[in-house]
């Protein structure tokens, strides 16, 4: 199956890119300037491969048997870090000046809870 890879290989990625995001937003000193933009890119593409990667576990959980799948937590787990990601994605783009915690509380929450997630497979 192609898509077990693919999902395989674009979360392990997205912890990482977690990080890099997480960076980038915590290097931004002011609202307007050159890093808020390139952190609020980097969140819309975060969440953009977050929901891919969770459609294609979605695929790939219904793509197994029943006696393959992983635990029904991992799938739970992931539904509420992209849920919760959407929400605060939303309130940084309507909220500049709390967007920056926000943003730093998305992207360092959701690499922690995609470790577990990973681990609970």
């Amino acid at each position: 199956m192609f898509v077990s890879p693919v999902h395989q290989f674009l979360g392990e990625s997205l912890i990482t890119l977690s990080i890099v995001g997480l960076l980038i937003t915590l290097f931004l000193k002011e609202s307007g300037g050159g890093m808020h933009r390139a952190s609020l890119i980097a969140l819309r593409i975060w969440v953009i491969l977050l929901s891919v990667q969770w459609l294609l576990g979605v695929i790939t959980y219904f793509a197994y048997p029943a006696g393959a799948r992983p635990s029904l937590a991992h799938p739970l787990l992931m539904t509420a870090v992209v849920a919760a990601a959407h929400m605060l994605a939303g309130k940084v783009r309507k909220a500049p000046e709390t967007g920056r915690n926000l943003a730093m509380g998305a992207f360092a929450a959701a690499a922690v809870l995609m470790w577990i997630g990973i681990q609970l497979v």
